[in-house]
């Protein structure tokens, strides 16, 4: 049996931020409410996981001119997302403090969204009232709800401008990422 070298697949976060712009469409075309809402929640799942993709791709690619060995992706398995971006943007040089870094509030609100409305955090609350992981971005512009306070969260952000708002913030963020980071090693 002859074997052959492993390969290596790369594209997805191009997959993904498709898949989650195409989400985000068929939401607003959606007349039902409940159905518009999955797609609103697929665009998030989307969006995030495509950003993720790309810090994949480039610890792959890249990892090992920047000490990112077994060891460290080992220890990334216990963090969450907005912490292993931090680490990754602290070994590329040159090193940029975090809150330099115009995309990275951007990113830790779609996280907190997607940790949010796939229940990694399920929590009751009352209409009106936000969950404390994300209320910062609301009333920081960063997500903008729609409806009134007489609603409960998810039914005013699992709506379409909120899709639109998170696959602008992941393009926005993908490219910020590959600017300060694609580079040789």
């Amino acid at each position: 049996m002859t074997m052959h070298p492993p390969i290596f697949v790369s594209g997805f976060e191009t997959v993904l931020g498709s898949e989650a712009a195409r989400a985000a469409i068929a939401a607003a075309a959606e007349p039902n409410p409940a159905v518009q809402a999955g797609k609103v929640l697929s665009t998030i799942l989307l969006s995030v996981a495509a950003i993720e993709a790309a810090v994949g791709v480039w610890t792959a690619l890249f990892g090992p001119g920047y000490g990112i060995d077994e060891p460290v992706v080992k220890r990334w398995r216990g963090m969450g997302a907005t912490d292993v971006m931090k680490d990754v943007l602290t070994r590329v040089s040159p090193s940029l403090p975090i809150a330099q870094v115009p995309w990275f509030p951007r990113y830790c609100a779609i996280v907190a969204l997607r940790n949010h409305v796939a229940h990694y955090l399920p929590e009751y609350r009352h209409p009106g009232d936000w969950p404390e992981g994300l209320k910062g971005y609301v009333t920081g512009k960063l997500l903008i709800p729609g409806g009134d306070s007489t609603m409960d969260w998810t039914s005013r952000l699992l709506i379409p401008s909120v899709a639109d708002q998170v696959v602008d913030h992941g393009r926005a963020i993908l490219r910020g990422f590959v600017d300060l980071t694609w580079k040789a090693a």
